[in-house]
């Protein structure tokens, strides 16, 4: 970082040097416009004026579908192109060879898979893929709400149909995690984006600075319905189970707490609400005494398997991690409630 003086020139200008090394980066020469921005902190932010057009230009990528490459690893690769804001990405195959059928098959799902992408055009050996998303319709706010909706419905169902034994409603629960899957990839692509052009953040409404524990809350969002995924498929493993009361009981109880947790967690970190955000962490203690109790009631009841106590112990174990998360983004809340050093 280099200092500059403020000297005054005339009567009333005052006026600041450029440092030589970066106008000869950038290829400055007399008579140049540059553009001049006012940011949040009252700094200035200084750049050549084709910097600003090409912030405006279309962003392409290619991915060459080269001889024996895994239909798994093009998805990652397609997922990555998404992920770094691209707005088109071609995808094309050596000249002697065409795009093969499992490969067509997987940049479809993949980009069924991606939430604003679009097949655009189709080749033997061309595929255009291209990035519709409408900030102004996905604001990242509505995002988090909505797979934070869909994962607190899959934690109360996943739980619901351990209880009732309703075995389809744990198979929807399982189906319903894609779809937050697809939530969080947009969230993670909208974060970066706002990370890398201020325009959008200011667009969306959202300081830079909150945009990393955004990111983590996203993934603990992610990992909660991961939890209740979970849930679900050991309520299947288990089959209709009648389960103690005593112990059904606690599991209702862990459950209404856990989704308590990250339910307030997630609004106290929308609305930086640091009263919400405190209580909120206050309520593990609560969730952490009612599992002991359930694993010492497993413990004195006399089950069938021993799969069948390890299957109870994992939901018990999934329920608490997902009061975890919710935990993790309180503190992220409480580190935004506390703002910005003046």
């Amino acid at each position: 970082m280099s200092v500059r003086r403020v000297q005054l020139t005339g009567k009333s200008t005052l006026i600041v040097s450029l440092p030589k090394k970066w106008t000869k980066k950038n290829g400055l020469k007399k008579g140049d416009s540059l553009m001049i921005k006012e940011t949040k902190d009252g700094s200035l932010r200084i750049a050549p004026s084709q910097t600003e057009l090409r912030s405006e230009q279309t962003l392409e990528s290619e991915i060459k579908i080269t001889e024996g490459i895994l239909p798994e690893t093009l998805s990652r690769k397609i997922i990555s192109h998404y992920l770094t804001g691209y707005d088109i990405i071609k995808i094309f195959s050596d000249e002697q060879s065409l795009i093969g059928i499992s490969h067509r098959n997987t940049i479809r799902e993949t980009v069924h898979d991606l939430i604003g992408l679009e097949i655009t055009e189709q080749t033997t050996r061309e595929i255009m893929i291209q990035s519709l998303l409408d900030y102004t319709k996905f604001p990242i706010s509505n995002v988090i709400q909505k797979m934070r909706n869909i994962a607190i419905s899959m934690q109360k169902d996943s739980i619901n149909a351990l209880i009732t034994g309703d075995l389809p409603l744990a198979r929807d629960v399982i189906i319903r995690d894609l779809e937050v899957d697809r939530l969080y990839l947009l969230a993670v692509k909208q974060l970066k984006d706002m990370i890398r052009r201020e325009e959008i953040a200011k667009m969306m409404d959202v300081n830079v600075r909150a945009c990393l524990g955004y990111r983590v809350a996203v993934k603990c969002i992610e990992r909660i319905a991961d939890h209740s995924e979970r849930i679900a498929r050991n309520t299947i493993m288990l089959g209709e189970l009648d389960l103690p009361k005593p112990i059904e009981r606690d599991l209702v109880e862990m459950n209404r707490l856990a989704c308590e947790v990250h339910t307030k967690a997630i609004s106290a970190l929308l609305t930086a609400n640091e009263i919400e955000a405190e209580t909120t962490i206050i309520l593990m203690k609560s969730i952490e005494e009612i599992e002991k109790e359930i694993v010492s009631k497993l413990v004195k009841e006399h089950f069938d398997s021993h799969e069948t106590i390890c299957s109870i112990k994992s939901i018990t174990d999934s329920l608490r991690r997902t009061a975890d998360y919710g935990t993790d983004v309180a503190e992220i809340a409480l580190n935004l409630a506390a703002g910005e050093p003046i």
